[in-house]
């Protein structure tokens, strides 16, 4: 069973222009292959698939016009292409509007899909090091990822994607029936990224 934890995340000043070089990073890849798959769409019939912008990016990365890529994570990186394909084909199957470019003047977020952990009184994540944090629950699971988020107010959240055990389920009373057609996705915190599991437990401290 997955379960998520929303809770409030205290960056110093180092990790917080770290953050904010992340934000910048991840919102300039998003709108780069969004206009660059849109064109090319335009022009072939056909856009680009997450393997297509991930290549190109590694190549991207290699430019001395965008070296600065490079101080950002890489798996956040691949993680905003793998939302945009994601987006891209929900707008095909009438799920969802055509993806918009982000601005800085928004909320900012940024998915680490991996390499983070829970430290202490912290959360460690990658080119970070231990973010301090106020944790109200205990994680005792596989951590899946970890969406890092800053709102308008200047306030840093995580919102914490763990598998935890299943919950024992009661076997007390009757069953009127069995639905065994639920395909629903659930969208976690950041409107961008969905998991395909039916079941999810969503806790917010």
């Amino acid at each position: 069973m997955l379960t998520a934890l929303k809770v409030r995340v205290y960056p110093n000043k180092e990790q917080q222009v770290a953050l904010a070089q992340n934000f910048g990073s991840c919102r300039f890849v998003w709108n780069y292959y969004l206009n660059k798959s849109h064109t090319q769409y335009q022009e072939t019939g056909k856009g680009l698939s997450y393997c297509d912008m991930a290549k190109d990016l590694t190549q991207l990365k290699k430019h001395e016009d965008f070296f600065w890529l490079r101080e950002a994570s890489s798996s956040a990186l691949q993680q905003s292409l793998k939302n945009l394909e994601a987006a891209f084909k929900n707008f095909f199957e009438r799920r969802a509007k055509f993806p918009k470019f982000k601005s800085k003047h928004q909320k900012q977020s940024l998915r680490y899909p991996a390499g983070c952990s829970i430290k202490g009184n912290g959360v460690k994540l990658p080119k970070l090091g231990i973010v301090k944090a106020v944790i109200s629950k205990k994680i005792g699971g596989k951590i899946k990822s970890v969406t890092v988020s800053k709102d308008s107010t200047d306030k840093y959240f995580a919102a914490i994607l763990w598998e935890a055990e299943d919950v024992p389920t009661n076997k007390e009373g009757k069953i009127s029936g069995i639905d065994l057609g639920l395909n629903s996705l659930v969208t976690v915190f950041d409107g961008e990224t969905t998991y395909g599991s039916s079941v999810l437990t969503v806790l917010n401290y």
